[in-house]
């Protein structure tokens, strides 16, 4: 956790890798999800801006968006270039 002068920013991390054929399998990635809850003392008292970053096999990750658009004649540069573009994490936000 770090603080600027816009205000505190906290990351965490679940990094697991995993070899792009399973990672298609729904049951298999639920196994591997983990719901944790944060609780920080010390800060001033108010309200807060959560902004919060996602970065899964639906949002960001190259592979399955790979996976989607592939098809028996292959990919030109117009489709890498389109997957490149448009795989970012999700952004939620929140007051608390």
């Amino acid at each position: 956790m770090t603080q600027n002068e816009r205000g505190y920013q906290l990351i965490l991390m679940n990094s697991t890798f995993i070899n792009p054929y399973f990672s298609v399998e729904e049951t298999f990635l639920q196994k591997l999800n983990k719901e944790i809850h944060v609780t920080i003392s010390g800060m001033a008292k108010g309200e807060y801006q959560i902004r919060k970053h996602v970065f899964d096999k639906n949002h960001g990750a190259l592979y399955t968006k790979w996976w989607n658009l592939n098809s028996k004649h292959g990919m030109d540069a117009e489709i890498i270039d389109y997957i490149i573009h448009s795989s970012r994490p999700s952004l939620e936000i929140f007051d608390e």
